[in-house]
């Protein structure tokens, strides 16, 4: 695990959290977004009980999950998927530390040419 990459992604989340706590206006539409400046291929997206990631394999998500030492996340289950493309699970509430560290761990199961010392850029926004 990154500590760097947990302490970026870290406040972005808690500013989803926060806002979704608040029952602040369009909370249910903001979207963070990660992504690896040298790869620009290589996302994850949080939206409140989603995550969204760039999912380069053929095999099943639920599989190959089961297969990683990813820590457990409440209530993750896998909602669609496409090939070589991208994989959308649901998760239950969960903490942010918690959250983050599976994100950081996802970036480097996913893509195995990811070093563990990889930067990253976020973008919060709200989708229409």
């Amino acid at each position: 695990m990154g500590a760097d990459q947990t302490a970026e992604i870290r406040p972005a989340l808690r500013e989803l959290f926060d806002a979704v706590a608040n029952n602040e206006s369009n909370a249910d539409t903001l979207c963070v977004t990660f992504t690896v400046p040298e790869h620009p291929e290589i996302w994850v997206q949080v939206m409140n009980g989603t995550i969204n990631a760039a999912y380069p394999r053929s095999s099943d998500p639920t599989d190959f999950l089961h297969s990683t030492k990813l820590p457990a996340i409440p209530g993750l289950r896998l909602e669609s998927w496409q090939a070589n493309q991208y994989a959308t699970w649901l998760f239950s509430s969960c903490g942010v530390d918690s959250l983050a560290e599976f994100i950081d761990l996802l970036f480097t199961a996913l893509h195995s040419s990811l070093a563990d010392d990889y930067s990253i850029d976020v973008v919060i926004e709200y989708l229409s």
